[in-house]
């Protein structure tokens, strides 16, 4: 079960703290690399040896498992640092702050 944490940083520090977390993604990158390597070689075969089907999907699963761990942190990375974009435009130049259209 996955939980929303949320916690509070100086202004100055939002895109620091997006940074953070990003880097939390790094080993997951690493092993990006590592289960593309791995399927390239198993779906040409080990050592002359034929494919293994089966290894080829499990690898895929695994594969497909972190790639979607990093997805879904750079989402909560992109929504902060979305926001955060938001909050500058309305909060130091207003000038920039697209006006409501009134639909009355």
């Amino acid at each position: 079960m996955r939980v929303k944490l949320s916690y509070t940083v100086d202004e100055a520090d939002v895109m620091q703290e997006a940074s953070k977390l990003v880097g939390l993604s790094g080993e997951d990158m690493q092993k990006i690399i590592d289960y593309f390597t791995r399927l390239q070689a198993e779906l040409n075969g080990k050592e002359g040896e034929k494919p293994n089907a089966v290894q080829c999907l499990e690898t895929i699963d695994e594969f497909r498992g972190t790639l979607l761990k990093v997805d879904l942190r750079l989402s909560e990375v992109a929504e902060v640092v979305g926001a955060y974009a938001d909050y500058q435009l309305r909060h130091h130049d207003p000038e920039n702050v697209p006006a409501t259209e009134d639909v009355s």
